[in-house]
């Protein structure tokens, strides 16, 4: 836990380097202000995820974001033994002119289910990226911590992630 609010600490530190805000959300509602930036980000994003071909859909029930992952195996984002769950939307982060913000990144609460031992990842964090015409989106989960092998190291601990990369299909 520790590791995950340094981790925390680390992407607040930049985000806040580059003219970022970070709002926290309460019981997966998105504020008003940003419902429209909001909107700009559902729909269905194809890609892969940790090497899955795979699908991840993002929409609005009034100001509750939702989000879906599905694959050929089903719907879970780690394995279908598993039972994961992708929880309420936690925070998002935007940049940019206060009249027209850009999202950066969302993070989702998640729950590994019975891979809880392998996997330590309590968020789901999806990084946007925005270009003229497309739009790309990088999940990542924290998988594990590992031990940093040269001396020189300063932080003993290396985060490992699994990631994916995803292109906005509509």
């Amino acid at each position: 836990m520790k590791m995950v609010k340094l981790a925390s600490v680390a992407i607040a530190a930049t985000l806040a380097v580059t003219g970022c805000k970070e709002i926290q959300i309460k019981d997966g509602r998105i504020p008003s202000e940003y419902l429209a930036v909001a909107a700009q980000y559902m729909g269905n994003y194809k890609g892969q995820f940790n090497g899955v071909p795979s699908e991840i859909s993002l929409w609005l029930e009034g100001d509750v974001v939702k989000a879906k992952y599905t694959d050929a195996h089903g719907n879970d984002i780690l394995d279908p033994q598993c039972e994961s769950q992708i929880g309420n939307l936690k925070s998002i982060t935007v940049s940019g002119e206060q009249k027209s913000p850009q999202l950066d990144v969302a993070n989702f609460a998640f729950d590994p289910g019975k891979c809880s031992g392998s996997v330590l990842g309590r968020m789901l964090v999806l990084m946007f990226e925005k270009k003229a015409s497309s739009l790309k989106m990088a999940p990542a989960i924290l998988k594990r911590w590992d031990r940093c092998p040269w001396p020189e190291c300063t932080n003993p601990d290396i985060d490992v992630y699994l990631r994916g990369e995803f292109h906005k299909t509509n």
